[in-house]
């Protein structure tokens, strides 16, 4: 059974931003990144459960094949919300204060 994608606006942010910074350094960067984010968003549409809850039992996290980025979402009812997407570099209390 495949979910619905929900992108929340601060994750939508996140991807603006990310975009952005890799159209900047290196034309076409920004294509490649998109179309992993589009595939780990097939992903999650079919298998959300794969990823063990990190906090509060609510959120979970996936890691972006081939780029330094996590996917934060949460499951409720039959739609997957990303919450954000986050540098793997990002110090712990900023990813707290995100989700």
């Amino acid at each position: 059974m495949s979910h619905d994608l929900f992108i929340t606006p601060h994750a939508n942010q996140d991807i603006e931003e990310i975009m952005t910074f890799y159209g900047m350094e290196e034309n076409g960067l920004e294509h490649r990144f998109m179309g992993a984010l589009r595939k780990c968003f097939h992903s999650l549409r079919e298998n959300p459960f794969l990823s063990t809850p990190l906090i509060r039992d609510e959120v979970r996290r996936v890691f972006l094949q081939k780029w330094p980025y996590h996917v934060y979402f949460s499951i409720v009812a039959n739609q997957v919300r990303v919450l954000a997407i986050i540098h793997t570099s990002r110090d712990p209390s900023y990813i707290s204060k995100r989700i």
